[in-house]
């Protein structure tokens, strides 16, 4: 999974530290996984399956989207600049600037700290609902710019307020990860004879919802949120699947053919803005514009 913020080291931080991707290197760590627990997974057994496949999945599913979709070749463009540029590899003082350029690239994979809002003690009874605005990003020198910044403000069943959270590289890229984990467990869980199967599945569907009803991490799930709550999908597998090729379109459309997109589509309409104001014209075009610049982070 993706740390909450960079570390260090350059990895992208998270709640968990089960295993880890770093987008400075596409590098894949398995924090959590021994060599022992593969000897024992060579024998079939369930919890180690159960334990490895679905993290060792989720962490190559980031790699997989950092090196052979088309925001993952823009991705590793930037990255080759930016180590080229090194003196003690022949970069030239005209070319460090790319070193910052990979730098800035990555930091914006995920928004700072104080874009989300957490609402501390909130009961996060279900169903859930959620409202759709728009801000403005701080840029680098802490100066509010024009580049827009899209939440997501998800409510309880009673309309209380959980969480705010913001549309981010990390919320595609986690939507992509975190459905091909769960896809792997459901795979594993249905391997299983009929009457464990039955107690398993009921298992990964208490983990699944409890996750996804965390409004403490809801920026990694607020692409599901929306999708679900769109199509009306109650079913969570079903709604991980449809995520993920929507994720998969997303990385791989070329710009051109994006911006071609969105002229067409009414996203005013996707989103619920009222038809026939001026906060549609206005509003619809904030939103492509973040749209058109989130996808070209």
């Amino acid at each position: 999974m993706l740390k909450r913020d960079v570390d260090p080291f350059g990895r992208l931080l998270e709640l968990d530290v089960l295993g880890s991707f770093d987008f400075f290197t596409n590098s894949v760590c398995l924090n959590n996984i021994t060599p022992q627990d593969f000897e024992i997974l060579k024998n079939g057994e369930f919890s180690m399956q159960l334990k490895v496949v679905p993290l060792a999945v989720h962490e190559y599913t980031h790699f997989l989207d950092a090196t052979s979709s088309l925001w993952g070749l823009r991705h590793l463009v930037k990255m080759n600049k930016g180590y080229l540029s090194n003196n003690k590899l022949g970069g030239e003082e005209v070319d460090f600037y790319w070193a910052k350029e990979f730098l800035d690239h990555v930091k914006s994979l995920r928004l700072p700290d104080y874009y989300t809002l957490i609402q501390s003690g909130a009961d996060s009874s279900r169903p859930w609902t959620f409202d759709i605005s728009i801000g403005s990003q701080f840029d680098q020198r802490g100066k509010v710019s024009d580049k827009p910044v899209l939440f997501s403000w998800f409510k309880n069943g009673y309309g209380q307020p959980l969480a705010r959270s913001p549309l981010s590289m990390v919320s595609l890229l986690e939507a992509s990860a975190m459905s091909q984990e769960l896809l792997t467990e459901l795979g594993i869980v249905n391997s299983l004879d009929a009457d464990a199967k039955v107690v398993e599945m009921h298992r990964l569907q208490e983990k699944s919802l409890s996750f996804l009803y965390n409004h403490h991490v809801t920026e990694y799930t607020v692409c599901v949120h929306i999708l679900a709550n769109h199509l009306q999908c109650s079913d969570i597998y079903t709604a991980f699947r449809l995520v993920s090729v929507v994720v998969r379109v997303v990385l791989n459309f070329p710009l051109s053919l994006f911006v071609q997109v969105l002229d067409a589509v009414n996203v005013e309409e996707i989103f619920g803005i009222p038809r026939g104001t001026l906060l549609e014209i206005v509003l619809g075009r904030v939103l492509k514009t973040m749209i058109l610049v989130f996808y070209t982070i």
